[in-house]
């Protein structure tokens, strides 16, 4: 099936990601895929939970604008889906290897 194609498509069009209050509930709601076929895919292809999954592309969103803007690091946090400052320096250190500043610095288009 190509459940999983579907699932990619959408993530990367319409960035579910964003929303802060996203659940697997609400992705499978806005996405047309079953809760259930939604979790197993997730764990069948990366081997993550759902936030791992989704935090992943956060933390990426995170990235970019790291490296093409001057907007602070608070203001990302929240840019980028997150609830709080705390879960976006966890989620962005398990992704990125490094912390926001870190590579703020490292990727900062001069």
């Amino acid at each position: 099936s190509d459940e999983w194609g579907e699932l990619s498509r959408f993530v990367e069009q319409e960035r579910p990601y964003l929303d802060p209050n996203l659940s697997l509930e609400k992705l499978a709601r806005r996405s047309g895929i079953g809760a259930k076929t939604l979790s197993g895919l997730i764990n069948q292809r990366h081997g993550v939970h759902f936030f791992d999954y989704i935090n992943r592309f956060r933390v990426d969103h995170a990235k970019s604008l790291l490296a093409t803007t001057d907007m602070p690091v608070t203001e990302i946090v929240f840019e980028s889906g997150f609830n709080s400052k705390s879960s976006f320096n966890t989620a962005f250190r398990k992704h990125a290897g490094m912390t926001p500043s870190a590579f703020r610095r490292d990727h900062r288009e001069k």
